[in-house]
């Protein structure tokens, strides 16, 4: 038989770990890239090169879009 609640918790401990897990990558390898112009072998479009210089400069994405307003 299955224990449910040992389930639930390590269901739980799996959506914080995802939810704490980082995004894109970091600073010094934004900066190369930015330096580079390219990510794998292909030049970085104007968006790209935005989300990369703002990792380079210290932001850290959240994973959550805005709302609205």
């Amino acid at each position: 038989m299955i224990d449910l609640v040992s389930v639930r918790k390590h269901a739980s401990y799996l959506i914080e770990r995802a939810k704490k897990k980082k995004m894109g990558p970091s600073p010094e390898k934004a900066k190369k890239m930015l330096a580079d112009n390219s990510a794998q072998g292909h030049a970085l479009t104007d968006n790209q090169k935005k989300f990369f210089r703002a990792l380079a400069h210290g932001w850290k994405p959240t994973g959550k879009k805005k709302k609205a307003a």
